[in-house]
């Protein structure tokens, strides 16, 4: 007797149970959210963020949308909003909240061509070498942008910052994306974690808030090391 197909799990294995639906950003309806898998349980930093892939239904009639989800207790919306308006940041398309528990922040999911920073610097040094100097002139300029509008990203390094690839093999700016909200907000009031790592040489003391030129001196601190070691690996190869 043939056996009935299996239906797929509603919660694969490492996936949250709750956040069965998001609100639109766009319209503030109800969509369904179905997690598919975890994509990071410990990001670089050693502050534990919760990162999923999942898919997201706007409609009955629309096609399953791919999606990152992140949850977060504190996150910088307003931030995230304003350089995805300058198409410095992915889409933040839905949010689900409920009391108790962190916020889930639902968002594009980006293509494979897009890797971070840090990736572009330790597998493909030859690309990164060539176009550091306009990478590092795009950054500089988004760091201006959140200066204007009085804001702070917080955690500006080279893991959460994306870059897409196939915009390195011609002469325009590299297309950017930032990424990691959690820290952000406004200068003088968004506050560094009391529990970080403190390996990484921040600007500012845990617990601390974090000033307007943070992300500048921040940048400043871990440019020139991430230069000096492509800088070795195109020495020995």
């Amino acid at each position: 007797m043939p056996q009935p197909e299996r239906q797929p799990e509603i919660f694969p294995p490492g996936t949250p149970r709750f956040y069965q639906e998001c609100k639109l950003i766009s319209s503030g309806e109800a969509a369904p959210l179905r997690f598919q898998s975890s994509l990071i349980n410990e990001p670089f930093g050693g502050v534990s963020h919760l990162v999923f892939l999942a898919s997201l239904h706007r409609s009955p009639t629309c096609p399953a949308e791919n999606v990152v989800v992140k949850l977060a207790s504190k996150y910088g919306q307003d931030v995230h909003q304003f350089l995805e308006s300058q198409l410095l940041a992915p889409k933040l398309i839905a949010t689900s909240s409920m009391e108790g528990i962190p916020t889930a922040y639902v968002m594009e999911r980006l293509s494979s061509q897009w890797v971070t920073l840090h990736d572009l610097a330790e597998d493909n040094t030859i690309d990164f070498n060539r176009r550091s100097g306009d990478i590092h002139t795009s950054l500089m300029h988004i760091v201006e942008l959140l200066r204007g509008k009085g804001y702070v990203h917080g955690d500006l390094r080279a893991n959460n910052i994306m870059i897409n690839t196939n915009t390195l093999q011609g002469e325009g700016q590299p297309d950017i994306k930032i990424v990691d909200f959690n820290w952000s907000g406004k200068a003088g009031v968004t506050r560094y974690p009391g529990t970080r790592n403190e390996s990484i040489k921040f600007p500012g003391k845990p617990g601390h808030r974090i000033q307007q030129g943070d992300d500048a001196k921040l940048l400043e601190i871990w440019w020139p090391e991430i230069l000096a070691s492509v800088e070795r690996k195109l020495l020995s190869a």
